[in-house]
C-alpha cells in the first residue's frame, strides 16, 4: 500500500475500498421500479414482466396438471376399479365364483400391469423418446429449456406406465410437459432470448411440481434444488417459481373443486425436543445408507438388462420387449407383496393408519390372500414392504417406464421407519422408542429421498405439510440432511450440476483495511470506521456508526467496520489471493464453471474404478468436511450463547415486571384500599421503569460504543464478510436494557450480531480461514442464531440467508451448512433449557386449504403491503421530528442517553394507554389467538383505564387501534436508539390488523361473510406486513405456520407474503440488503453449443447419465450424433418445427456446433 494510502483518513479509505471491490458486471440494467442500478442477476428482466409469466405460466400449468390428472385417474379407475368390479359381480352370479375369483385374481394384475406395460413400449417405439427428470435437469442447464418433441411421447408413456402399477408417479411427466411448454411459449410467442426462456422453462416446472404435491412452497423448492446436488442456485428466478407454484396449485385445485393439505392421518406428534432432533438425524444416516445400497442395487440390475441384450433403458432397441418384462416383473412383485405395486402418494395412508385398504391393486392380497386385504401391520413386513418397493422402483426405472419415484421413495422410507419402530419395540422393549410413528416415518422417508434427488429443504417440508405433522419439521430436516451429508460422494441423478452462468469473480479484499486506531479514539474498545455514499447523511458520531438514514427512510449500512479484534495489522492480515501456509482448507478460487469429471465404469475388470468427481468452485471449492465441522461448532456455540442471552433477559424481564410488582401487591394488600391506589397509580411504575431501563440502553451505547443493527449486520456480511467483536458488548447491554424497558425490539437482532461476529472472529482467528471462509462461517453463525430464537431451523435459517438481499437466498453455496447449524443450535439450545420446541400460539385448526383461501392469501398481503409502505413513510417522519428537536439520527446522536430517554417515555406513554403496544410480542400473539389471555409480561394489565384488571381489546376496532400503535411503538422505539429486532412486533401488529379485519367484516357486513378462521387471516397479514420491511417471503410464512401449529395455511401466507413483496418491490427498507457482489453473470446458453450424446460406454456409469440422448423430432424421428465423425445422423422422416433444433439452422451448422462440443470435451 502507497504512504497516501495508509495517511488518507478513514472515511476516504472506505469509500476507495468500496470502489475498488464493487466489481463491473456486465449486462447491468437500469431498473425501471427505482431508478437504481442493479446487478444483472436479480434485475436483468424488469420485474413486470416476470410478474406477468409467472401468473400466465401458472394458470396455464394448473390447466395441463387438471388435463393430465382427469386423464391418470380415468385410467385408474378403468383398468383397476370398473373392470375389477365387472368380474365380482359377475362371480358372485355363479357358485364358488368369487373362491375362484379370490385364488386365481392375481392373473389379472399379471396381465393388466404386463398388457399395459407392452402398450408404453410401443408408444415410445412410435413416438420417439419421452425424456425423463434427468433429462429434463440436463435440458435446463445445457439448453435452457426442454424439448417440445418429448412431450406427446412423455405423456402417452407415463400414463401407460402409472396404469400398469410401475412403481413410478406423475411428477416426472408434470415437470417434463410444464418445462417444454412453458419454454415453448417463451421461445416461441414472447421471442423471449434464451436466458429469460430458461427462466420460463423452471418457472413450469416448479408449478408442476406446486400443483402435483399440493405443496407450493416444497414442490416449487424441489424444483430448483433438483437441478443441482447442493442448494438453490437459481435464486434469481425463485421467487416468480414459487408464486408460480401458487397460482398453479389454486388453479388446478379449483378446476378439481378439491381442498389441499394434509392426506396422511397419522397420529398427532408431540412437540419437538433435542432427543428427537438427534433421533431424527440417526435416522437420516441410516435412510443415506439405504440410498447408497439402492444406488449400487440399481446399478446391478441395469447390467442385467444390458446382458439380457436390451441394452441400456434410455437407448434400447426393444422398448416395447424391455417394457414388457419390466411389466412381469413390477406384476410379480406385485402379487407377493401387494403394497409396492403403484407410485405410493396414497398408500402411505396405510402406513400411517394400519388396516386401511390400498387405493389401487386389485386383489387387495395378491397370491397369498386373493380378495382380503394383506396384512402387513408387523415389524418384519413393514421391511420387506420397504425393500421390496426398492426393488420394484427399479425395475420399473430400468425397464423404460416414466415417472417419478419421489413418492415411491417416500413410501418405501416411511415402511422403513415403521418397520424400526415395531421391531425395537418387539426385540428391546415397549416404549423403549418413544417416537411417535409420523416422526419415525417422516424422517426416514425424508432421508431415503434425498439420498436420491439431493433436495433436503423441500422433501422435508412435503412430507411435514402432507401429514399434517408440522412438529416433524426439524427432525425430518436433519434426517435429510444427514443422508445428505452420509451420501455427498454418491450421486444418483447424473446431470445435477452447478449452474454455469455464473463466475465466482471475489468482492472481499481484508487487505485493504482502515488505518489503525489513532490516539483520538484511544479511549474506545474497538475502532470502526466510516463510509459515506450518495444520499446518505454524512458525519459520524462519538461512537464510530457505520449505519445512517438515506434519503428515502431506508436503514442503511455504510460503514466499511472493521474495528473491534478485526482492526488488523499490515502483517497479520489475511488475503484471498494467499491462503496461510498451514491451512488445510483451499482458497476459494476465482474460476468458475470446471468441467465436472464423471465417474467412469471400465467394462473390462469386475471391480467399477471410480475417479473421484473434481469439485465446482461455486459448492464444493471448500472441503465439504471442513463446512460439516464448522457448522457443527458454530451450531453448538451459539446455542450456548443463545442460552446465556436468554436466561439474562428472562432474568431482568422477570425482576422488573414480576418480582417487583409482586412485592408490591403484596405491600398493598396489607393497607386499606392499598390495592385500589396501585390499580389506579400503577401506570407510574410502568413509566418509571420503562423510562429508566432506557435510559441505562442510551448510557450503555455512550460508555461502550456503536452496538450496531441489523442493517449493519447486513452491511459487514457484504462488504467485509464478518462483523466487528467491538459491537458485542454494547450490543447485548443495550439491548438487555431495551427488551427489559418494554420497547417494541425483540432479541433476533441482538442474538444475529453476537453469533455473526463470535462465528466469524473464531474462523479467521482460530482456523485460519481465507476471507471467503470467513463469511461463510458468519452467515452459519447468523441462520444458527435465528434457528434458535424463533424456534423454526428451517424458518430461522432462511430468514437470515434471505434478509441479507432484496429477492433470493443468494448464498446458495452455504445454505446447506447454514440450515444444519440452526439445527444443531436449536437443539443445543432447548436441551439447555429442557423445552420443547414447535407450536407456542393456540389458534383454532384451520381447515384444509382451497383456491378460495390462495387468492384470499393474496389479497390480504397486498393490504399488508400497503400498510408496510405506510409504516415507512410513519418512519421517515418520526426520524424527521428527532432531527427537529436537535438529537440528530438515533445511530449519528451526540445524545444517546437523552434520545433513549425520550424514546422510553414515548413507549411507556404508548404502553400505559393501549397495553398490548409494549414489548417485542412474541408471546403477546398468544392473546390475540385465545381471547381473554393475560398479557405475559406488563404491569399493571389494565394500563391507564383499568389498572390490575386486564385490558379488554377483543373487538374489531380494538384489534386495529392496537395494531396501529404497535407499528407506531416500533417506529418510536427505533428511532430513539433502542435496539433490537422488529420481527415479531411486526407479526403481532399485522395478526392484529388480521384479527380487526375479521371481526370488522361480521360486524359490519354479515356474520360468517368471511369463513376464513382467525388463523389464517391473522398468520397472512402478519406475512404480508413483515415481508414488506425485511424482504423474507421465504421465511416469514414458514416461521408463521410452525409457531402457529397450522400446516393448512402455508399455501395462503405463502402467497400473502410473495403479494406484499411485489406491491412494495420498488420501497425498501433495509438499505443494505443488496445483491451478492462476488458473483457475475456471465451466461452460458448459446443455441448451436449442443450437448454430446450419451455413449455406450457410460450408459450404466450412474443410476441416471450425464450425457443428453437424442432429441427426437415431433414425428418421433430420433436424432442421434456419431461421437467418433461428429455428424448428425437423422432417421427417416420429415423435419419438424418441433424438433429441438431450430429451423434456421442447417444439418451441416449442426453437425458442426456437435463437432466443435465433442473437440471441447474432449
Amino acid at each position: 500500500m502507497t504512504e497516501e494510502a495508509l495517511q488518507a483518513s478513514p472515511a476516504d479509505f472506505a469509500l476507495q475500498r468500496e470502489g475498488s471491490v464493487k466489481p463491473e458486471v456486465s449486462g447491468q440494467l437500469k431498473d425501471s421500479t427505482n431508478g437504481t442500478e442493479e446487478s444483472a442477476i436479480t434485475a436483468s428482466y424488469r420485474q413486470g414482466e416476470l410478474i406477468f409469466l409467472m401468473l400466465l405460466l401458472g394458470c396455464l400449468v394448473g390447466f395441463i396438471a387438471f388435463v393430465y390428472d382427469g386423464a391418470m385417474e380415468l385410467s385408474l379407475k378403468v383398468v383397476w376399479k370398473v373392470i375389477p368390479g365387472y368380474l365380482e359381480r359377475r362371480a358372485e352370479q355363479t357358485e364358488d365364483g368369487l373362491a375362484i375369483l379370490s385364488k386365481w385374481g392375481f392373473l389379472y394384475t399379471m396381465a393388466a400391469s404386463i398388457f399395459l406395460a407392452t402398450a408404453a413400449g410401443a408408444s415410445i417405439k412410435l413416438l420417439g423418446f419421452p425424456g425423463d427428470l434427468p433429462d429434463v435437469i440436463h435440458c435446463v442447464h445445457k439448453l435452457g429449456y426442454v424439448p417440445m418433441c418429448q412431450t406427446l411421447p412423455m405423456i402417452c408413456c407415463s400414463l401407460f406406465s402409472i396404469a400398469a402399477g410401475g412403481s413410478l408417479g406423475p411428477e416426472a411427466p408434470l415437470v417434463a410437459v410444464s418445462a417444454s411448454v412453458s419454454g415453448y411459449i417463451s421461445m416461441q410467442y414472447f421471442n423471449h432470448d434464451m436466458v429469460m426462456v430458461r427462466k420460463c422453462t423452471i418457472i413450469g416446472m416448479s408449478a408442476g411440481l406446486s400443483a402435483f404435491f399440493g405443496v407450493q412452497l416444497g414442490g416449487a423448492l424441489f424444483a430448483l434444488e433438483v437441478l443441482h446436488t447442493m442448494g438453490m442456485q437459481f435464486f434469481d428466478v425463485a421467487v416468480y417459481a414459487i408464486g408460480s407454484g401458487g397460482v398453479c396449485l389454486a388453479v388446478y385445485r379449483g378446476l378439481q373443486g378439491d381442498e389441499f393439505g394434509e392426506i396422511w392421518s397419522f397420529p398427532d406428534a408431540p412437540q419437538s425436543t433435542a432427543t428427537e432432533v438427534i433421533g431424527g438425524t440417526i435416522v437420516g444416516a441410516i435412510a443415506g445408507g439405504v440410498g447408497i445400497a439402492f444406488r449400487s442395487v440399481f446399478r446391478k440390475i441395469g447390467r442385467g438388462v444390458s446382458i439380457l441384450g436390451l441394452g441400456h433403458f434410455e437407448d434400447t432397441e426393444s422398448p416395447i420387449i424391455l417394457c414388457a418384462l419390466g411389466g412381469l416383473c413390477v406384476s410379480v412383485l406385485g402379487v407377493l407383496v401387494p403394497p409396492s405395486m403403484f407410485w405410493a402418494e396414497f398408500e402411505i395412508g396405510s402406513i400411517a393408519e394400519p388396516g386401511k385398504d390400498l387405493p389401487h391393486i386389485w386383489p387387495q392380497g395378491g397370491v397369498f390372500y386373493g380378495l382380503e386385504r394383506y396384512p402387513w401391520e408387523s415389524g418384519p413386513m413393514y421391511l420387506l414392504v420397504g425393500l421390496t418397493k426398492l426393488l420394484a422402483i427399479a425395475f420399473t426405472v430400468q425397464s423404460g417406464f416414466r415417472g417419478g419415484f419421489i413418492f415411491p421413495l417416500f413410501f418405501a422410507g416411511a415402511s422403513f421407519g415403521r418397520a424400526l419402530l415395531s421391531i425395537t419395540d418387539d426385540v428391546l422393549a415397549p416404549g423403549l422408542v418413544a417416537a411417535s410413528p409420523a416422526l419415525l416415518c417422516m424422517c426416514f422417508a425424508a432421508g431415503l429421498n434425498v439420498a436420491v434427488t439431493r433436495t433436503p429443504f423441500a422433501s422435508p417440508l412435503i412430507l411435514a405439510i402432507l401429514s399434517g405433522q408440522p412438529n416433524v419439521m426439524a427432525p425430518a430436516l436433519c434426517a435429510a440432511l444427514a443422508s445428505l451429508f452420509v451420501t455427498r460422494s454418491s450421486k444418483f441423478i447424473g446431470p445435477q450440476k452447478d449452474r454455469a452462468d455464473l463466475q465466482f469473480i471475489g468482492d472481499l479484499q481484508p487487505l485493504e483495511l482502515p488505518p489503525p486506531r489513532s490516539a483520538s479514539s484511544a479511549f474506545q474498545p474497538f475502532v470502526c470506521s466510516e463510509c459515506k455514499r450518495p444520499g446518505v447523511a454524512s458525519g459520524a458520531n462519538v461512537n464510530g456508526s457505520t449505519v445512517r438514514q438515506d434519503e428515502m427512510g431506508s436503514l442503511t449500512g455504510v460503514g466499511a467496520s472493521a474495528g473491534g479484534y478485526n482492526a488488523l495489522s499490515l502483517q497479520n492480515t489475511i488475503s484471498v489471493e494467499d491462503p496461510l501456509p498451514d491451512d488445510s482448507v483451499k482458497s476459494e478460487g476465482s474460476t468458475f464453471g470446471k468441467k465436472e469429471t464423471t465417474m467412469r465404469e471400465s467394462h473390462e475388470e469386475e471391480e467399477e474404478e471410480e475417479e473421484e468427481e473434481e469439485e465446482e468452485p461455486i459448492t464444493a471449492s471448500y472441503r465439504q468436511g471442513e463446512l460439516i465441522k464448522m457448522m457443527i461448532l458454530f451450531g453448538f456455540l451459539v446455542g450456548l450463547i443463545a442460552f446465556l442471552y436468554n436466561g439474562a433477559m428472562e432474568l431482568s424481564l422477570r425482576v422488573v415486571w414480576k418480582v417487583i410488582p409482586g412485592y408490591l401487591e403484596k405491600k398493598a394488600e396489607q393497607t386499606e384500599d392499598g390495592l385500589a391506589i396501585l390499580s389506579k397509580w400503577g401506570f407510574l411504575y410502568t413509566m418509571a421503569a420503562s423510562i429508566f431501563l432506557a435510559t441505562a440502553a442510551g448510557a450503555s451505547i455512550k460508555f461502550l460504543g456503536f452496538p450496531g443493527d441489523l442493517p449493519d449486520v447486513i452491511h459487514c456480511v457484504h462488504k467485509l464478510g464478518y462483523v466487528p467483536m467491538c459491537q458485542t458488548p454494547p450490543m447485548i447491554c443495550c439491548s438487555l436494557f431495551s427488551i427489559a424497558a418494554g420497547g417494541s425490539l425483540g432479541p433476533e437482532a441482538p442474538l444475529v450480531a453476537v453469533s455473526a461476529a463470535v462465528s466469524g472472529y473464531i474462523s479467521m482467528y482460530f482456523f485460519r480461514h481465507d476471507i471467503v471462509m470467513v463469511r461463510k462461517c458468519t452467515i452459519i453463525g447468523m441462520s444458527a442464531g435465528l434457528s434458535a430464537f424463533f424456534g423454526v431451523q428451517l424458518g430461522g435459517s432462511l430468514f437470515a440467508l434471505e434478509v441479507l438481499h432484496t429477492m433470493g437466498t443468494q448464498f446458495f453455496d452455504v445454505s446447506v451448512y447454514a440450515v444444519g447449524s440452526g439445527g444443531v443450535c436449536l437443539a443445543v439450545y432447548r436441551a439447555l433449557q429442557g423445552e420443547e420446541f414447535g407450536q407456542i400460539w393456540p389458534f383454532p385448526d384451520s381447515p384444509l386449504s382451497s383456491a378460495t383461501e390462495v387468492v384470499l392469501g393474496a389479497v390480504v398481503g397486498a393490504m399488508a403491503g400497503g400498510v408496510g409502505i405506510a409504516f415507512r413513510s410513519m418512519f421517515r417522519k418520526i426520524g424527521k421530528g428527532v432531527n427537529i428537536l436537535g438529537l440528530g439520527h438515533f445511530e449519528d446522536t451526540k445524545s444517546p442517553i437523552i434520545l433513549c430517554a425520550l424514546g422510553g417515555l414515548c413507549v411507556s406513554l404508548m404502553g400505559v394507554l393501549v397495553p398490548p403496544s409494549m414489548f417485542w410480542a412474541e408471546f403477546e400473539i398468544g392473546s390475540i389467538a385465545e381471547p381473554g389471555k393475560d398479557l405475559p409480561h406488563i404491569w399493571p394489565q389494565g394500563g391507564v383505564f383499568y389498572g390490575l384488571e386486564r385490558y379488554p381489546w377483543e373487538s374489531g376496532p380494538m384489534y386495529l387501534l392496537v395494531g396501529l400503535v404497535k407499528l407506531l411503538a416500533i417506529a418510536c422505539t427505533v428511532q430513539s436508539g433502542f435496539r433490537g429486532g422488529f420481527i415479531f412486533p411486526l407479526f403481532f401488529a399485522g395478526a392484529s390488523f388480521g384479527r380487526a379485519l375479521l371481526s370488522i367484516t361480521d360486524d359490519v357486513l354479515a356474520p360468517g361473510w368471511v369463513t376464513a378462521s382467525p388463523a389464517l387471516l391473522c398468520m397472512c397479514f402478519a406475512a404480508g406486513l413483515n415481508v414488506a420491511v425485511t424482504r423474507t417471503p421465504f421465511a416469514s410464512p414458514l416461521i408463521l405456520v410452525a409457531l402457529s401449529g397450522q400446516p393448512n395455511i402455508l399455501a395462503p401466507a405463502l402467497c400473502a407474503a410473495l403479494a406484499s413483496l411485489f406491491v412494495t418491490r420498488s420501497s425498501k427498507f433495509i438499505g443494505p440488503q443488496k445483491d451478492r457482489a462476488d458473483l457475475q453473470f456471465i451466461g452460458d446458453l448459446q443455441p448451436l453449443e449442443l450437448p454430446p450424446p450419451r455413449s455406450a460406454s457410460s450408459a450404466s456409469s450412474v443410476g441416471f447419465q450425464e450425457n443428453l440422448i437424442s432429441h427426437g423430432n415431433g414425428h418421433g424421428n430420433g436424432r442421434r450424433a456419431d461421437p467418433e465423425a461428429g455428424k448428425l445422423l437423422t432417421e427417416s422422416g420429415p423435419m419438424s418445427e418441433y424438433s429441438a433444433i431450430p429451423e434456421r439452422y442447417t444439418e451441416q451448422d449442426v453437425a458442426r456446433a456437435i463437432k466443435a462440443a465433442l473437440q471441447t470435451d474432449a
